[in-house]
């Protein structure tokens, strides 16, 4: 749902909503670098570089512990 929001409707808030509940409701999930990837180039679209950067960050912490 979070990707759809945030590709073909572009509301990037609601977007962001979805992937958060996503990751807080089911912190290990299968999709979890996937949301981390999509709020990292939502928070780029947007002009937000610092929470940007935070989302990248998780990325390769993350992709190790699989």
């Amino acid at each position: 749902m979070g990707v759809i929001l945030k590709d073909k409707l572009e509301d990037f808030g609601a977007s962001h909503r979805e992937f958060d509940r996503l990751l807080t409701d089911y912190p290990d999930n299968v999709y979890r670098l996937d949301a981390y990837y999509n709020l990292y180039l939502m928070c780029l679209r947007e002009g937000k570089t610092a929470e940007a950067e935070r989302w990248r960050q998780l990325i390769p912490v993350s992709y190790t512990h699989l």
